[in-house]
């Protein structure tokens, strides 16, 4: 009822955004040396602080559910105040709406005192019924580290969780997945040299990744299936685990061609097509060794002996293009959702955004349909992309803008438009998060998971969000 009555008050009131991020306050007690007599006599309460990018980019997060805003120049005290209309007026319509709050459970799935526990989708997430098995690294926290808290002068290692309850409850292992002088994989970034997987294979190390011999049956009931890499950019070497045991045991590592490429930043993203047919969708690097030339589609007809080409999802010069999500809706038609960033500039400052593309001819071509998520925050975030039982695409990503959090989207027509966004969780303590990997339990309930911040300073946690939309 509180709800609904607030709501009710925009009819008659719409809310207008205030942009005003430099007052400061004149401290007038005497503190000694503690206070500096020069900044006090020269700034005193109206600093100057001009910051149009962060007013831009909050106006731009927010534009949508106001009518404009409001900003001023006190101008000596005479307050000159200037109102500035939205991109929509008047007040949005889904405003009226009473919506029903978002029926969320957090889950922790793996958290350790002095460890760092991220990034989901770069391994994968399988369900077979309600057992549930997801990858993640395990790093060593390191707190003023940089974007990522962890350390790069110890390794870093493959982790999985499994959870027979749905998602409830979770118990976490090393992925039982052989590699090249047992180094971790899909980590070499946050790794130094030394310590890399693929310091690993240029010296020869067993196991090194071979070619598969094929005849996999992709439609086995107790299949899975992981896509991994050494690090980023040019050089990057890929492969992939093949489990029948619900990956309780991983055979591999089996090598992947590069396509003519001059590395394949390959992370878990799979449609299976038949026994012996499969597509994988991967990253491709540049010609110049830098990360994110854009998307590729590889597939394999003869049970992973041999991955030909078929096509290119998404390429671009001037933005880098990564870390696809993708979902069959008919026999014709492919969606794949993309992590987009500008290529050139700073990674937490540039602007970031997710973008789908489909194919309506079975993977040969494909063309941008919609823009799902316009801007994903500081470095952006990779999609998370499923088909929910009653035929939706939903999508999850991690927001690394305040208020850093999960969020998720929903659409009823095959990506062309999407619903509002769901907030299923607004708490975090700063960007470092996301990286999620979603399913959908029989029951119709979502389990998507991703990793975690309680503080800035704290390690990170992989953590389990349930929600049915």
């Amino acid at each position: 009822m509180f709800y609904a009555s607030r709501l009710s008050l925009i009819t008659l009131h719409p809310l207008r955004l205030p942009l005003d991020g430099h007052g400061c306050a004149r401290l007038r007690s005497c503190i000694g040396l503690l206070w500096d007599i020069a900044y006090a006599l020269t700034e005193g309460r109206e600093t100057i602080s001009p910051r149009p990018r962060q007013q831009a980019i909050i106006f731009q997060q927010m534009g949508d559910d106001v009518i404009g805003f409001l900003t001023y120049n006190e101008n000596w005290g005479s307050g000159r105040r200037t109102a500035i209309p939205s991109r929509r007026s008047p007040v949005p319509s889904h405003y009226f709406q009473v919506r029903k709050p978002m029926q969320t459970e957090h889950r922790i799935v793996y958290r350790e005192a002095g460890k760092f526990g991220g990034w989901p989708a770069n391994y994968g997430m399988w369900a077979w019924g309600d057992e549930i098995v997801v990858g993640f690294t395990q790093c060593t926290h390191l707190s003023l580290a940089g974007f990522h808290a962890r350390t790069r002068d110890l390794p870093a290692y493959p982790m999985q969780a499994r959870s027979l309850d749905g998602g409830q409850s979770w118990a976490t292992i090393p992925t039982p997945a052989p590699s090249p002088g047992g180094r971790g994989f899909s980590a070499d970034e946050h790794m130094k040299h030394e310590l890399r997987v693929k310091q690993a294979i240029e010296e020869g190390l067993e196991p090194l990744p071979r070619p598969c011999p094929g005849h996999i049956d992709f439609t086995h009931p107790d299949f899975a299936m992981m896509v991994a890499r050494t690090g980023l950019g040019g050089g990057t070497i890929p492969w992939f685990y093949l489990s029948t045991d619900r990956a309780h045991t991983w055979q591999g590592p089996f090598s992947l061609p590069l396509f003519g490429q001059t590395g394949i930043e390959a992370r878990t993203d799979a449609i299976i097509n038949g026994a012996q047919d499969c597509m994988l969708f991967v990253t491709a690097a540049d010609e110049k060794g830098e990360e994110g030339k854009g998307v590729l589609l590889a597939r394999t007809t003869d049970g992973g002996q041999t991955f030909q080409l078929v096509s290119w999802v998404a390429v671009s010069e001037t933005d880098e293009l990564i870390m696809p999500s993708s979902v069959r809706l008919d026999e014709r038609t492919i969606v794949t959702a993309i992590r987009c960033s500008v290529r050139e500039g700073e990674f937490e400052e540039t602007p970031t955004w997710i973008d789908l593309y489909a194919s309506t001819d079975n993977g040969a071509t494909f063309h941008h349909r919609a823009r799902p998520v316009p801007n994903a925050g500081s470095g952006g975030n990779p999609p998370a992309l499923i088909q929910l039982h009653d035929g939706r695409l939903c999508l999850t990503y991690g927001y690394r803008a305040a208020p850093f959090g999960i969020q998720a989207r929903l659409s009823e027509d095959g990506g062309q438009s999407w619903g509002n966004v769901i907030h299923l969780r607004d708490d975090g303590a700063c960007s470092d998060l996301g990286y999620p990997r979603t399913i959908q339990r029989a029951d119709g309930v979502l389990v998507t998971t991703y990793y975690f911040n309680d503080h800035q300073e704290s390690e990170r946690y992989i953590a389990a969000t349930l929600w049915k939309p």
